[in-house]
C-alpha cells in the first residue's frame, strides 16, 4: 500500500492538534513531525502538546497513528566529541523518545553523528552583529536567547561594536565561556567589519526602534541575510522571506519579544539546514537590492515634478 507523506511543523496553541490537521488539509495518508523546533532543544511540556485532541481527531478522520514519524532535531549528535554534549544529547533524545511514546508513534528518526570534526565549520552558520552596543538595537533580547542556541552549538557568533558597558561585558564573558562559538571585537575596523559581513549566513538587527538602519543593508549586499524587528527603516527595507513564493530578503518578526525573535531565528536556521537552494535564493535577492542615493533622488525628482504640475 502506498503511504502518502507530509512534513509538518508542531507549534502554536495547537500543536499536535494542528500537525495533523495540516496533513489532512495536503490529504496526507502519513506524516513526519518535529516535537519543536529542529533548530533547538527547546520543548513544551508533555500536557501542552494536544496529544489527546490529535488523536481523537485521527480516529474521526481514519488516520491511522502507525503512519506518524517523529523526527529528532538534526543538532542532535550522538557522536560529539565532548563529553558534555554527548550527555545532553543522550538525555534530550531519551526525552524525545518518551514524547514520541506519548504520542501514540512508533518511529523516531534522527541524524546520529553529524558534522563531527572536520566538517563542524560548513555545518552551521556564522550569525554577526557589527552596531553600536545600545539598547536601541535589540540587544536586550539578543541577551535573552543567544546562550541558548550557543550552548548547543547551533552557530558561530560574531559580535563587533563598543557602546554600553553592560553589553561590552556580556560579550567579552559570553567570548570566555564559549570560546569555540563565539568571536568579540571591541571597537570598530572597517577592514575586519567587510570581512564579517562577507563570512556571515546572517545577520541580527531586533532593534526596539530603528529610524534608518544601514548596518544590515550592507550586510545584505554581502549576502548576510538580516534577521530583524519590523520597525522603521527596517520594515521598509527587509521583504520577509516567503515559503510559498521563495520571495524575501530576510527575517522578520513584529513585537520586541524574546519567543518571536526565537521564531525568526529558527525560521532563518531551518531554511538555512533544510532548504539551501530556496536559502542561497534569498541571499541572491539580498544581493540584488539597490538602495542607492541615486534611486532616493530619482523618486524625490518625480515628487517634485508631480508637485509644480499641480
Amino acid at each position: 500500500m502506498v503511504k502518502i507523506g507530509s512534513h509538518v511543523s508542531m507549534s502554536g496553541d495547537d500543536m499536535f492538534l494542528a500537525s495533523v490537521k495540516e496533513a489532512q488539509s495536503y490529504q496526507a495518508t502519513a506524516l513526519m513531525v518535529y516535537t519543536g523546533a529542529p533548530q533547538n532543544t527547546r520543548r513544551k511540556a508533555m500536557d501542552q502538546l494536544k496529544v489527546d485532541e490529535a488523536l481523537d481527531y485521527m480516529q474521526s478522520i481514519g488516520f491511522d497513528p502507525n503512519n506518524v514519524v517523529v523526527h529528532a532535531p538534526y543538532i542532535m549528535n550522538l557522536a560529539n566529541p565532548s563529553e558534555e554534549k554527548r550527555a545532553f544529547a543522550v538525555s534530550f533524545l531519551t526525552e524525545e523518545i518518551k514524547r514520541t511514546a506519548h504520542m501514540n508513534a512508533n518511529q523516531i528518526v534522527l541524524h546520529p553523528g553529524s558534522a563531527v570534526g572536520k566538517d563542524r565549520p560548513q555545518a552551521i552558520p556564522i550569525v554577526s552583529f557589527i552596531h553600536r552596543f545600545a539598547r536601541q538595537k535589540g540587544l536586550d533580547i539578543i541577551m535573552e536567547v543567544l546562550e541558548d542556541y550557543l550552548k548547543i552549538g547551533a552557530f558561530y557568533f560574531i559580535a563587533i561594536g563598543s557602546g554600553d558597558a553592560l553589553y561590552e561585558s556580556y560579550f567579552m564573558k559570553l567570548q570566555k565561556k564559549y570560546p569555540e562559538y563565539v568571536y568579540y571585537k571591541e571597537g570598530f575596523d572597517v577592514n575586519l567589519e567587510q570581512k564579517v559581513y562577507a563570512a556571515s549566513n546572517l545577520f541580527m538587527l531586533p532593534s526596539l526602534f530603528e529610524p534608518c538602519g544601514l548596518n544590515h543593508m550592507i550586510a545584505m549586499k554581502y549576502g548576510a541575510l538580516p534577521i530583524v524587528r519590523e520597525t522603521g527603516g527596517l520594515k521598509d527595507t527587509v521583504t520577509p522571506y516567503n515559503k510559498f513564493s521563495g520571495i524575501g530578503v530576510g527575517f522578520t518578526f513584529k513585537n520586541y519579544n524574546k519567543s518571536e525573535f526565537v521564531e525568526a531565528i529558527d525560521q532563518a536556521l531551518n531554511l538555512y539546514h533544510e532548504d539551501k537552494e530556496a536559502f542561497n535564493s534569498m541571499v541572491q535577492q539580498a544581493m540584488h537590492i539597490k538602495y542607492s542615493v541615486s534611486k532616493m533622488a530619482s523618486q524625490y525628482e518625480e515628487l517634485y515634478r508631480k508637485i509644480l504640475k499641480s
